[in-house]
């Protein structure tokens, strides 16, 4: 039989009964709160989004909709798109259907606080303007203090995936869509960028394919930060084939090549508003006209006089042991305008043509000091 209760020990159950209930009262509260406050941060989230989005000056842009993983220490941005106003196309400047925004937890271990941005299969469309529209170029927007809005963490890291870039004439003959696709890029140590201005320590590693058909790399380091570009560039094109670029040929060339493969390599260095580099061009079995074809209808005289002309200069300007007409174009001067130096520019396709032909490789690692 069990003793009975004494007025000490219900007191003490009494007390731990109540401490017990205002726990659980407490605990309910801030269960429900926080419940609520992770239902309404989204809707919270995209009102204040679309809102910065919307004040872009001669952009809008707009978010349809925010998911938020707090267990990952992410949100996602769905349905972003920015578009440019009284632009030349009806696309977008930029478009994504997915922008993923992480706290990076490695860093957070060591008491920084700094995330990255994944974007899954982005669009970033440029037009070449007409009369009254407006060329789609970017510009009039600083997109870092925008990325920064986007997240109030510091950004280290920006991946793009399986993404595109357009450039487009619609009013161009014919018209022109040049493009970009399975884009894979990533810049990196954007961070230490913020913290080291001039030393171009953001790198960005870029793969794709040009015209859904010949690869694209290029490597760049940069300073995002600095008021001028600062930037040292390598990009290599090889083996695209000439006649998917017709149509932008025939638009801004006298010449309207048929057969043929195309190599460009880059290198350029710029700082303090200039640049200096060269780009190198490399044809190979080129062919400019299709004689047959072209006798068989009416066409312009002068464009079969170009062609004609285009014929005979690579038949005897190509380098014949590899059947490739190239050549190498300095450049340099201001960012916006640089001067191609085309007296050095014949001079190399003369010396492809009778001394020895250039090869797809770069030529000089990137001066980081001249500009």
């Amino acid at each position: 039989m069990n003793p009975p209760r004494t007025a000490e020990r219900r007191w003490f159950h009494v007390r731990h009964w109540r401490w017990k209930r205002r726990w659980s009262y407490w605990l309910a509260i801030v269960i429900v709160v926080g419940i609520a406050a992770r239902v309404a941060l989204p809707y919270a989230m995209k009102g204040w989004l679309n809102q910065r989005l919307a004040s872009l000056g001669n952009y809008q842009g707009h978010v349809e909709d925010v998911h938020v993983a707090l267990w990952r220490g992410s949100y996602e941005l769905q349905g972003v798109h920015i578009q440019q106003l009284n632009s030349a196309v009806d696309e977008p400047l930029f478009a994504t259907p997915v922008m993923e925004i992480q706290v990076l937890w490695f860093a957070l271990m060591k008491g920084t606080v700094v995330a990255r941005i994944r974007a899954l299969k982005p669009t970033i469309s440029f037009a070449a303007g007409h009369r009254d529209k407006a060329a789609q170029t970017g510009k009039g927007v600083n997109w870092a203090d925008l990325l920064d809005q986007l997240t109030p963490f510091r950004i280290d890291r920006l991946e793009i995936i399986s993404g595109q870039v357009h450039y487009y004439d619609l009013y161009s003959k014919p018209k022109v869509d040049v493009h970009l696709d399975d884009v894979e890029a990533v810049l990196t140590n954007l961070t230490n960028a913020g913290e080291k201005q001039g030393d171009r320590v953001a790198d960005l590693q870029l793969e794709a394919l040009a015209m859904a058909q010949s690869k694209l790399t290029l490597d760049l380091q940069i300073d995002p930060f600095a008021l001028q570009p600062d930037f040292a560039l390598k990009m290599k094109l090889l083996g695209l084939q000439v006649a998917r670029m017709r149509p932008a040929m025939q638009a801004y060339t006298p010449f309207d090549p048929t057969e043929g493969k195309l190599d460009v390599i880059l290198e350029a260095t710029g700082k303090d508003g200039g640049v200096e580099g060269y780009v190198k061009p490399l044809f190979t079995d080129l062919k400019v006209v299709d004689w047959k074809q072209e006798m068989k209808g009416e066409h312009n005289p002068f464009e079969l006089a170009v062609n004609a002309v285009g014929s005979v200069l690579n038949l005897v300007l190509q380098n014949q042991a590899k059947d490739q007409l190239a050549t190498k174009m300095p450049f340099s001067g201001r960012l916006d305008a640089p001067n191609v130096e085309v007296s050095t520019s014949v001079i190399n396709l003369l010396k492809n043509a009778f001394v020895s032909a250039f090869e797809p490789r770069f030529e000089r690692q990137a001066n980081p000091d001249k500009p």
